[in-house]
């Protein structure tokens, strides 16, 4: 999918947490008086929801799948998210903890490969 650039967004009815959001700031300083906020959502599927509903266009990150009969698309310039896993010093490495690992690994990695050949930036949510 082609990447968007956060002017895009202006005018257009949003989905989005409500304060204090980090992703919200991040938008409302970048659209000034052009953020259009038309739900708060509190938690991804709930903003996903909405948006499937035609309420608005919501902004998750780019571990959301989206839901039928939404399409995702990459915003240029956005937060950088960065995770980590926590886990108990000294604590064994459970099968669990291994998997999730992977799993973010290799959906990271897809997401690279994604924003790569849409033109956005890698860091950019």
């Amino acid at each position: 999918a082609r990447s968007l650039s956060i002017e895009r967004l202006a005018a257009a009815p949003l989905v989005l947490p409500p304060p204090p959001s980090p992703l919200r700031e991040w938008i409302e300083r970048a659209l000034g008086e052009r953020c259009s906020v038309a739900i708060e959502a509190r938690g991804w599927p709930l903003a996903m929801h909405c948006a499937r509903l035609g309420l608005g266009i919501a902004v998750v990150t780019a571990f959301c799948d989206p839901p039928r009969g939404c399409v995702a698309r990459p915003l240029r310039g956005g937060p950088v998210q960065r995770y980590v896993l926590l886990s108990r010093l000294g604590a064994p490495d459970e099968p669990a903890v291994a998997a999730l690992r992977a799993a973010i690994v290799e959906t990271t990695a897809r997401w690279r490969a994604v924003t790569a050949r849409s033109g956005a930036s890698p860091g950019s949510r």
